[in-house]
């Protein structure tokens, strides 16, 4: 919860205000310490905050997994693979987009999940796959480090995208540390990936695979 508004939110504003569908997967929420809060944030509160952002950023209704915060690689993969194996079935998205892997290990874990539920062999498949930045994208460690390759405009919806994160992300939001997930480090960020594509500003992908059609 918070990295779908972060990563792409200025993008599925602009994407639903153009009439497309949107259906958003949330694989954890739960009791997790917040540094910046210095206490426990309960994950029914999260799910609440989550929730609320997901009426305005899509247009389906959310699927929540219900898996827990930094416990995901205790499981078996296949076991997450199955479950999103299942949602693309259904819900057939034409375009798929998830997170990079950072140096999160959920991030790495659901990455990992991702790309295995694509894998080129099901019949089904998206024809356009991505994956979005997030904060901890910029700290790379070992792993290569996210050059994004695709940009989106979202210069009419970054007030909007920044708006929503300090009123409805109450848990998330500081103005005091954690400096991007603040009000000016969005904007910053927002207008570093802008620079890159000639934009006010802008959100990064990683384009994967793109099907012409």
């Amino acid at each position: 919860a918070d990295d779908e508004l972060i990563g792409l939110g200025g993008s599925l504003l602009k994407w639903k205000g153009i009439g497309s569908k949107a259906l958003i997967t949330l694989v954890a929420c739960s009791d997790i310490y917040m540094h910046h809060k210095k206490k426990v944030v309960k994950g029914s509160v999260r799910l609440q905050e989550f929730a609320k952002i997901c009426e305005e950023i899509s247009s389906e209704e959310y699927i929540n997994l219900g898996m827990k915060d930094s416990e995901l690689d205790t499981h078996p993969l296949s076991q997450l693979v199955s479950k999103l194996d299942d949602i693309i079935e259904e819900f057939r998205p034409t375009v798929m987009i998830f997170p990079e892997p950072s140096y999160h290990q959920d991030h790495q874990y659901v990455n990992r999940a991702c790309t295995a539920s694509l894998r080129p062999t099901k019949g089904n498949k998206p024809r356009l796959i991505m994956t979005y930045e997030i904060p901890t994208s910029t700290w790379s460690g070992s792993s290569p480090p996210f050059i994004p390759n695709y940009y989106v405009d979202i210069s009419n919806f970054i007030d909007k995208k920044i708006s929503l994160f300090n009123e409805l992300y109450i848990s998330q939001f500081t103005q005091d540390s954690r400096q991007k997930l603040a009000s000016q480090g969005i904007l910053d960020h927002a207008k570093y990936r802008g620079m890159e594509c000639g934009e006010p500003y802008a959100e990064s992908f990683r384009l994967l695979q793109f099907i012409d059609q």
